[in-house]
C-alpha cells in the first residue's frame, strides 16, 4: 500500500467520528447537519470497503504459512475516546459551525494513526466482519493478518495478498 492508500485507509477509520457528530446534531434538532455528517460517514465506509475489495481483487496472491497466531483486535478500546469525543459535551459541541476545529481534531487523530501504523483499531473493519491477528511466519517475522475467519493458535496456511508493510489480507482460494 502506498502512502496515498495508507492515508485513505486511515481517513476511513474516522467514519465513527462522523456518525457521532450525526447523532449529536440530530439530538439537538439540527437534522440538515446531521444528514451531512451521516453522508460523510457512509462515504468513508464505502471507500474503506472499496479499498479492501480492490486489494482482494487486483493484488498478487501468495501462500502464507504461520507458526503462531495471536489476536490483535483488542487495541480498539484505546480509541473509543476519540470516537466518542463529539458526544462528550454537556451542552453541545461547537463543531457544526467551526469547520476548522473539526478538521483539526480529525487531522490530529489521522496523523497519530498514520504515523503509528495503528490499523488494528479501525471499527469499519469490525463492521465488515474482519479481525486482525499477529501471525509469525515460517521465517520468524511477525506480521498482521486481516481475515474474516476466527483463527486458533495452531499452524495454518492461508492465501493472502500484501495489503501494506507487514499487513496481509486473507483472500481465500
Amino acid at each position: 500500500m502506498n502512502r496515498f492508500g495508507k492515508f485513505v485507509f486511515v481517513t476511513t477509520a474516522l467514519a465513527p467520528c462522523a456518525w457521532a457528530y450525526c447523532v449529536n446534531l440530530y439530538s439537538q434538532g439540527d437534522t440538515i447537519y446531521a444528514i451531512i455528517w451521516l453522508a460523510i460517514g457512509l462515504a468513508l465506509f464505502f471507500v474503506c470497503w472499496l479499498t479492501l475489495e480492490g486489494v482482494r481483487q487486483f493484488h498478487q496472491r501468495q501462500p502464507m504459512t504461520t507458526k503462531k497466531v495471536k489476536l490483535a483486535d483488542k487495541e480498539i478500546l484505546s480509541f473509543l475516546l476519540a470516537y466518542l469525543l463529539p458526544l462528550a459535551s454537556t451542552v453541545h459541541i461547537g463543531f457544526k459551525g467551526e469547520v476548522l476545529t473539526a478538521a483539526y481534531v480529525y487531522a490530529v487523530i489521522a496523523i497519530c494513526v498514520f504515523h503509528s501504523n495503528a490499523f488494528t483499531f479501525n471499527p469499519l473493519l469490525a463492521i465488515l466482519g474482519y479481525h486482525f491477528y499477529e501471525v509469525e511466519g515460517e521465517s520468524g517475522m511477525t506480521v498482521l493478518l486481516l481475515t474474516r475467519r476466527t483463527l486458533d493458535a495452531s499452524e495454518s496456511t492461508f492465501t493472502v495478498t500484501q495489503f501494506g508493510d507487514y499487513i496481509y489480507l486473507e483472500t481465500g482460494a
